[in-house]
């Protein structure tokens, strides 16, 4: 069997379409394996479990989404994802809302780390005034991060997420996604009103006229 060599933890994240279709990750740590290493999958969607070889996960499992348009995300593992995620609400370049996702402690494990609602975690919303540590140097780098993007201006609405890293005496937020495609929410109805209220200022400064009324 093929012998493959795994530098650190790791994550993947399949995207197709306006959601998230597949979101496994799973942690490896320095050492060799082949397509016969038992591995755990985590869904971070509702924390389902799979339990199977490395083999099966990446023929069976991996190679389905690099069909047409698919595409996988090699990304690295941050443990700390088990205390949830910050998520940034924007109308152009303004932060409108912070929204900590805390996720379901599952079991004495902690494995569990899904933010969905549906899977239990809980979403703290708040002002950017309460976040500075994690709004201040967003503000700070995002011409550089537009560029690098090849965007010359951001989204009327859009997200960008953070996960913890480090120790809790020594944590940076690292930026983990920057969505403008599924940016929906389930709660907070007067919140949804006062974002449409910011997007609506967004797109008339972008002389962009609205096609419905607030």
């Amino acid at each position: 069997s093929n012998t493959t060599v795994v530098d650190t933890t790791a994550a993947i994240q399949e995207k197709e379409g306006p959601k998230t279709t597949f979101d496994f990750s799973w942690p490896f740590g320095n050492r060799r394996v082949t397509d016969k290493t038992i591995i755990r999958a985590v869904e971070a969607s509702d924390n389902r479990e799979v339990v199977t070889t490395l083999g099966n996960f990446t023929q069976e499992t991996c190679s389905q989404y690099l069909r047409d348009d698919g595409e996988i995300i090699d990304m690295e593992y941050l443990p700390r994802i088990r205390e949830g995620e910050i998520r940034l609400i924007l109308a152009g370049r303004r932060v409108v809302y912070v929204v900590e996702k805390r996720p379901a402690q599952i079991d004495q494990t902690g494995e569990g780390f899904s933010a969905n609602l549906d899977a239990g975690a809980k979403h703290i919303w708040s002002g950017p005034e309460k976040w500075p540590q994690v709004v201040l140097p967003f503000y700070e780098h995002l011409d550089e991060m537009m560029q690098r993007m090849g965007a010359k201006n951001p989204p009327a609405l859009w997200t960008a997420d953070f996960i913890r890293r480090g120790t809790s005496d020594d944590t940076t937020f690292v930026l983990s996604e920057v969505n403008a495609n599924c940016v929906g929410f389930k709660a907070h109805p007067k919140m949804g009103r006062d974002l449409a209220a910011w997007v609506r200022h967004e797109l008339e400064r972008k002389n962009v006229k609205p096609r419905t009324q607030l």
